[in-house]
């Protein structure tokens, strides 16, 4: 597989959906929606940002095992 099938998905999904989902974290702590000195909030805040980079890092490993094992 050439980089366009397999890396060049990944840093799309990643890079331009990390954006929308940057935004959108963005425009919860400016409504208020998300309230960062609440510790409840807070700690959503940290699980949506692990959660994203969790599943990145998932999908980054089976991209590698798929290809180069």
């Amino acid at each position: 597989m050439d980089f366009f099938n397999s890396w060049l998905p990944f840093l799309y999904l990643y890079g331009i959906g990390g954006a929308f989902f940057g935004f959108g974290l963005y425009i919860l702590v400016r409504s208020k929606a998300l309230n960062l000195k609440n510790k409840l909030h807070e700690k959503w805040m940290r699980y949506l940002v692990f959660g994203f980079f969790y599943m990145m890092a998932i999908h980054f490993l089976l991209i590698v095992l798929a290809l180069y094992l």
